[in-house]
């Protein structure tokens, strides 16, 4: 934005001087200064985490798979190295997690979240089944607040099924007209979603007589204030492919969200009213803020018999 403006050559205002040197100009000058700074995975990271990872990274034709083990003086690596064009197939994903000891050891894991970390998931949680196994979307140093809080359970008014430990609000204010009551807040995404567009992105959700909740309304609207702890998404609110083999348009939902401030996002194919999932919805109130809640999760999730797909905003 700031380079498109500083090159623009149509309608800027009379004075120059002043449209050029104003404080949003130095804003973004700034931002764009400290963007890439961000976006630079620091190493310092791998002292502080406590599970082990994988990362599967595409570069030039070929997939990188990455793993490490948090463990005493040195952390120990493993790299194998796989054609891209030979990934689709589950043998070479098998041979290259052969490398990983940990996976072995009924130990728990976290992958890297993109769609050769998805591809890594998946073909752990079928063939490794002792394996707990969860997701990250950065390469960012884990939390470290020590804050004890629970999630208030949020979803709207949208004539569907209700949950005596939800609370229901109007559309209004998961597109920000309204504030929400409640801080800590653990939004429930589980709205009928309008038929299709060609635009991508151009979501709408039916709320009935309440009217829709607009994803670009949203977007215009968003601030800190509208974002929630954690975010619960089911089928219906965002279809996926079958076993769990992600849209594009989900990758993209992650990326909104996490980039916004969102903590942990959840996926399960469906929130029926049964004892199930009563019991993991109270599993989600308590944030995950550290490993041993991470791992406190997996464990609990498990029991629910739901297929959770759990992603950690940062590492664990």
């Amino acid at each position: 934005v700031n380079e498109r403006i500083r090159l623009y050559k149509g309608m800027k205002p009379s004075q120059d001087n002043k449209f050029l040197k104003g404080n949003w100009t130095t804003l973004r000058k700034k931002a764009t200064e400290l963007i890439p700074s961000r976006n630079k995975i620091n190493s310092k990271v791998l002292k502080k985490i406590k599970l082990p990872f994988l990362a599967a990274l595409e570069h030039n034709h070929k997939v990188y798979i990455f793993s490490y083990k948090p463990s005493g003086k040195s952390g120990n690596w493993t790299l194998t190295v796989k054609n891209k064009k030979d990934w689709e197939n589950e043998s070479v994903i098998l041979s290259a997690l052969d490398s990983v000891a940990f996976l072995k050891d009924k130990l728990k894991a976290q992958i890297f979240f993109n769609r050769e970390g998805m591809d890594l998931y998946r073909i752990i949680s079928l063939k490794y089944k002792h394996a707990s196994v969860g997701l990250f979307y950065s390469f960012l140093n884990p939390s470290t607040s020590e804050k004890k809080f629970t999630l208030t359970p949020i979803s709207g008014l949208c004539g569907t099924e209700t949950f005596p430990t939800i609370k229901y609000l109007s559309p209004d204010y998961f597109e920000g007209t309204r504030l929400f009551p409640d801080k800590h807040r653990l939004h429930i995404w589980d709205f009928p979603l309008e038929p299709a567009t060609e635009r991508k992105g151009d979501y709408s959700w039916n709320c009935g007589k309440e009217g829709t909740i607009s994803l670009k309304r949203l977007q215009r609207r968003m601030d800190y204030r509208i974002v929630p702890e954690s975010l619960l998404t089911t089928y219906r609110s965002l279809p996926i492919q079958k076993e769990l083999h992600l849209t594009p348009d989900f990758y993209d939902w992650t990326d909104f969200w996490f980039q916004k401030g969102v903590n942990h996002l959840y996926y399960i194919p469906v929130l029926e009213k049964s004892k199930n999932s009563l019991e993991l919805l109270e599993i989600m109130k308590k944030p995950i803020q550290k490993e041993e809640d991470w791992i406190r999760f997996q464990e609990q999730a498990r029991q629910t018999g739901y297929q959770v797909l759990s992603i950690t905003r940062t590492m664990q």
